[in-house]
């Protein structure tokens, strides 16, 4: 018990001092969620915007597709992005992307375009 509160009393002074180190990480990963975002703003948006107006064949496919996806927890998105894109898998030779913040910002893209998709669309 005495680890844990140890843990905590340094957490809350690396905090209050605004140590160098725990500023650079935080700002990393708020630089790559809101690359994350803006990237999946670029593609979900328009893609939502057609898929709320227009009216086509496999309209209730894709809806249907895009629910089943949202169910999927972000560790198996990450999984299966760093599977597609390692070195051994079947987009790692040509893309070459083995790096931790190009996969984080896959993975993180992929969850919020299909959040927008969805909310652009009426449960027909």
């Amino acid at each position: 018990m005495n680890d844990l509160w140890n843990g905590i009393q340094q957490a809350i002074w690396l905090t209050l001092t605004l140590d160098a180190d725990l500023v650079e990480i935080s700002l990393r990963s708020l630089r790559v969620t809101l690359s994350a975002l803006f990237v999946s703003c670029l593609i979900a948006l328009p893609l939502a915007a057609i898929l709320a107006v227009r009216r086509f064949k496999y309209r209730r496919l894709i809806i249907s597709t895009l629910n089943a996806l949202m169910g999927l927890p972000p560790v198996v998105v990450g999984l299966i992005v760093y599977i597609l894109l390692s070195r051994s898998g079947p987009f790692g030779l040509i893309l070459s992307v083995m790096m931790v913040a190009g996969l984080l910002l896959i993975s993180e893209t992929s969850i919020p375009s299909s959040l927008k998709l969805l909310a652009a669309c009426d449960p027909e």
